[in-house]
């Protein structure tokens, strides 16, 4: 990926590369799209050790979706208006603004809500 991202034929990463500021050793600069994934997943395994699973809670309305108005009515009725997600709860958990946020990734999202084993399990049914 680092290769593809070095050379691909668009000029907005080499016009990125000509305008920064400072130099970053190799090292760091190759692997800096990794913290982003490593900060969150972090912050979602301290925020389940510190206060438990959420048990599906920020899938809910998304299990519903393609049936019309139901996400609303459990939104509206469950959830007091306010979306529930896990990026959300971790944004919160850190104190960002709702402006800003903490964005998560699928790993991140089935592990706050169900565990290690259903990360194993779902990515495994993903991967087959």
């Amino acid at each position: 990926m680092i290769f593809i991202r070095d050379t691909r034929s668009e000029n907005s990463y080499a016009n990125y590369l000509e305008n920064r500021k400072y130099e970053l050793p190799a090292y760091i600069d190759n692997t800096s799209d990794l913290t982003c994934a490593t900060m969150t997943m972090c912050l979602g395994l301290e925020y389940t050790e510190k206060k438990g699973y959420l048990y599906g809670r920020t899938m809910l309305a998304d299990i519903f979706a393609p049936i019309p108005f139901i996400p609303s009515i459990i939104k509206n009725t469950i959830f007091d208006g306010e979306r529930v997600s896990t990026g959300r709860i971790l944004s919160d958990e850190v104190g960002l603004s709702k402006e800003s946020g903490v964005g998560t990734s699928a790993v991140v999202d089935v592990y706050m809500n169900f565990g290690v084993i259903a990360v194993i399990l779902l990515f495994l049914v993903f991967g087959y």
